[in-house]
């Protein structure tokens, strides 16, 4: 194993938290993940870094030398002006923040000089906390109305921008018109996500307070509440739907973009447009279908 830039960080958020649970949900992943990374770099440095104390972990005698020279190289990144060479990755880290967004990703793996593909669903301010500190390349997501982001220094390409639409029951009178007025739909109840504004935003910019039938994360859910009419949710184009469920327009629908959010050191900018032209085709081709 090589180490990466991203091996540092693990080090030094451990360190810094001093206990391996803390770290995780520091970084955006699970516990078990990131104790099996911090073994894999163990190994590949030939020594313990860490070892449990009754308070978490602490720092072996080698570990200190290490973290002390890790802290010395990641000042010395952080004060780099320059960008470093552009790279084509061939293990791409992304960051995703819906269900929508993981099947084009994978799709991925195996292309555009691309062995492997690692997923991390996460929430927006997780995913971009996880490219600022190096545990992702890259984090690929629908950035949705009435939502800000703190970049700080990581930069943002747009791909693609397309107007929010609704999920709705097949079943549903509304899936039978081509468009509809939104608050046609303030009788029923939505779907949130927690800490996204969106929907309660997008419906009071019609007039109405959605009533609230779910606070979820889960896809499946959605898929389950929506298909059998007893809810809607805002939706891209092309989500990732089943047979009971269907988009529809709504007028003057808020517009959603689809992102690209990188840090301009890692260098993966260039790889952002072949990676862009890829997602434009699958997203074309999901489109084409979910039409059909």
């Amino acid at each position: 194993m090589q180490l990466e830039v991203r091996h540092l960080h693990i080090i030094s958020t451990i360190s810094e938290l001093g206990s391996i649970s803390a770290a995780a949900t520091e970084i955006g992943i699970d516990q078990p993940n990131l104790s099996r990374q911090l073994k894999r770099i163990e190994g590949e440095l030939g020594q313990r870094i860490f070892e449990r104390s009754d308070s978490g972990v602490v720092a072996t005698s080698f570990g200190q030398t290490v973290i002390r020279k890790i802290r010395e190289i990641i000042h010395l990144l952080n004060s780099i002006d320059q960008p470093k060479p552009e790279r084509h990755p061939t293990n791409l880290v992304v960051a995703t923040n819906g269900p929508s967004i993981e099947p084009i990703i994978n799709k991925m793996s195996g292309s555009q000089q691309i062995e492997r593909v690692s997923t991390h669903a996460a929430s927006e301010n997780e995913a971009i906390s996880m490219v600022k500190r190096g545990f992702a390349d890259l984090f690929f997501c629908i950035h949705w109305p009435h939502v800000d982001f703190d970049l700080g220094d990581l930069h943002r390409k747009t791909i693609l921008t397309e107007e929010m639409r609704v999920m709705v029951a097949k079943s549903s009178r509304a899936s039978t018109e081509e468009e509809i007025d939104l608050p046609s739909l303030s009788d029923i109840g939505w779907i949130v996500r927690p800490e996204l504004p969106t929907t309660a935003e997008e419906c009071r910019r019609f007039g109405f307070d959605p009533i609230i039938a779910c606070t979820t994360t889960d896809h499946g859910r959605y898929l389950d509440l929506v298909g059998c009419g007893a809810a809607v949710c805002f939706s891209s184009a092309v989500p990732h739907l089943n047979e009971s469920v269907t988009t529809v327009r709504y007028r003057n629908a808020s517009e959603i973009s689809w992102e690209i959010i990188y840090h301009p050191l890692r260098g993966v900018e260039g790889f952002t447009e072949e990676l862009s032209k890829t997602i434009c085709s699958i997203y074309e081709s999901r489109l084409k279908k979910v039409s059909d």
